[in-house]
């Protein structure tokens, strides 16, 4: 269990806040400390505390998470958070054919196991980082999650370019309430 006490009381803790482990992608809040996170909810990293009548801002966050379950944090009581991490699937499903609306491809986790990875015991494991910084522009060039990364494992990147994308994941967290299919006329409508 990672345990990260705040060094104040009070940090303002800016989160996607979430209830479940599959919906991971929320819009940003703000929560007036710890204890305001409601119950049973969680964070996914990164997580930044910034604390009051102080310059310093606190990031937490991860890097070379290839093969292994994410970050996340959750409340634990008046002055801290701590980590949390989704168990090993054991069953899975990719759609549900009776409902149109049910439909995920990143495999719904069904059940899961009593432990939270398989490995062969010869890997690098995640690194959780934190990063301290007095200023918003040195945090946002900070390059340690990078350099703590895997080299590219592509040979040429040539081909990546910039441009826009959608994906279902992404768009559908943010038009929470839309309750139609994720089809062309979909992804045109965010584009």
């Amino acid at each position: 269990m990672l345990i990260i006490p705040a060094k104040r009381i009070n940090p303002d803790v800016l989160i996607r806040c979430i209830k479940d482990i599959e919906t991971f992608e929320r819009l940003y809040k703000v929560y007036k400390g710890p204890l305001e996170i409601p119950y049973e909810r969680f964070a996914v990293s990164p997580v930044l505390y910034e604390y009051p009548d102080s310059p310093y801002k606190v990031v937490v966050t991860e890097s070379n998470t290839y093969d292994y379950p994410a970050l996340y944090m959750e409340s634990n009581g008046y002055n801290s958070m701590r980590g949390k991490w989704a168990n090993y699937p054991k069953e899975t499903i990719d759609s549900d054919p009776s409902n149109p609306y049910y439909w995920y491809s990143n495999h719904l986790v069904v059940t899961r196991e009593n432990y939270i990875a398989k490995t062969d015991g010869n890997r690098s494991f995640p690194w959780r980082v934190i990063i301290v910084s007095k200023d918003d522009k040195s945090l946002l060039n900070n390059e340690l999650v990078y350099k703590l990364a895997d080299p590219c494992r592509l040979t040429d990147t040539s081909w990546i370019q910039p441009g826009k994308s959608a994906w279902e994941w992404w768009h559908k967290a943010v038009l929470e309430g839309v309750d139609f299919p994720w089809e062309t006329s979909s992804f045109l409508s965010v584009i």
